[in-house]
């Protein structure tokens, strides 16, 4: 009875020490940032390969964007910039040379951003009399590298002057109007106007234009 327990407690421990072998063994990787636009340089970790390895770094379409050599306990660190890529999610995969073993994670390639600019400017400069009209200009522009989406321009129309129906404009935009101080808006460029807007569905790294509208002075 002894023995037959002996046998079972050997065979027990042999299994249970296979298993944390294994687990020990196993090879994971992190990234950071897990995300970041083309260009971003990233840090990527590894544990888990053999001593002394050449690991082999693959970035979604690009084959070795790095490599790095794991230390005595089987763990490396490299760094790389994110090519030229679409955006959306790749994934990230580390080969050990000697071992064939790989780990993989995923990374989240982000568009690059927009980068609005807004100017204002009246017409005439000049103090101009009762009766007279003045011309307001907002001029803007994508600077940025990315498109901008859903842009809304909005402006009010000065105190002791009273909006001049119809004259609002803004190639492709659509323009609405608030009656009620920029609470509500609707289509109607009717008197009184407190607030104009100008919607814009997409604007592309370098474009622009303009959006103007006339007053009264009273």
């Amino acid at each position: 009875m002894i023995k037959k327990n002996a046998g079972m407690v050997f065979v027990l421990l042999v299994a249970s020490l296979f298993f944390l072998s294994q687990k020990v063994n196993a090879q994971s990787i992190v990234i950071f940032p897990s995300a970041g636009t083309i260009g971003s340089i990233v840090t990527i970790t590894g544990q888990g390969f053999s001593a002394a390895e050449g690991i082999i770094i693959d970035f979604g379409m690009t084959s070795t964007i790095a490599a790095a050599t794991t230390d005595t306990s089987g763990t490396f660190s490299a760094a790389f910039a994110v090519d030229n890529q679409p955006v959306g999610t790749v994934t990230v995969s580390a080969v050990g040379k000697t071992s064939q073993t790989e780990a993989a994670i995923e990374f989240n390639i982000l568009p690059f951003p927009p980068s609005l600019k807004f100017t204002k400017s009246v017409t005439p400069a000049v103090p101009v009399s009762p009766g007279e009209t003045l011309t307001y200009t907002l001029t803007y522009i994508n600077e940025g590298s990315g498109t901008a989406t859903k842009v809304i321009l909005t402006d009010e129309i000065p105190a002791g002057t009273s909006y001049i129906t119809d004259s609002a404009v803004g190639a492709g935009t659509v323009i609405s109007y608030s009656h009620d101080g920029g609470i509500n808006y609707d289509g109607l460029g009717t008197e009184p106007v407190t607030h104009i807007k100008w919607e814009l569905n997409t604007l592309a790294p370098g474009a622009g234009g303009n959006v103007s509208f006339v007053v009264r002075v009273e």
